[in-house]
């Protein structure tokens, strides 16, 4: 992916100094990055209405599934190209909450302007393999986490600023 969301996530991963490591086994997220708190394997997208997001996930679910081998974390990434900010966070926990991806460890939003770009992550309680909480740290990122059994129906999502 070339393009405006790519020229954010680098400039984003510069900041936080993380590195691209080379995956070695023929298979190409985005980003295979390394960071002090482990090994994360990411895809970008972008998205021009907020109702495309629950299927985005579901998309990156199946083509996460590529990279299971690995055994690192999953990450999807998704960039607004353009428009305000809509239902993104709602929608999000909704299909985190309803579709519980197995192979998905974190969606998150990348959000800001050039040089104050932030994260909105968003941890999935139900995939196989977690991602750290001190990954993606910057101080204006946001992490959101599911409070409550995930077996449970009814759930609420609370949110945790980095330090």
């Amino acid at each position: 992916m070339k393009g405006i969301p790519q020229d954010f996530f680098e400039r984003y991963i510069s900041e936080l100094a993380y590195r691209r490591k080379p995956v070695g086994n023929g298979l190409q997220p985005h980003y295979y990055l390394e960071t002090p708190h482990g090994v994360v394997a990411v895809d970008l997208a972008s998205y021009e209405k907020s109702e495309k997001i629950p299927a985005q996930i579901l998309q990156a679910e199946r083509r996460a599934a590529k990279y299971r081998d690995l055994k690192v974390p999953y990450v999807l990434v998704l960039w607004k190209g353009g428009g305000l900010p809509g239902l993104e966070l709602r929608l999000i926990q909704e299909t985190l909450s309803k579709q519980r991806p197995r192979v998905i460890g974190a969606v998150a939003l990348l959000e800001g302007r050039p040089g104050h770009e932030r994260m909105r992550v968003f941890h999935n309680p139900f995939t196989r393999d977690h991602m750290d909480k001190n990954i993606f740290d910057s101080p204006r990122d946001k992490h959101y986490y599911l409070l409550g059994a995930p077996a449970r129906e009814s759930f609420s999502w609370t949110a945790e600023e980095t330090a």
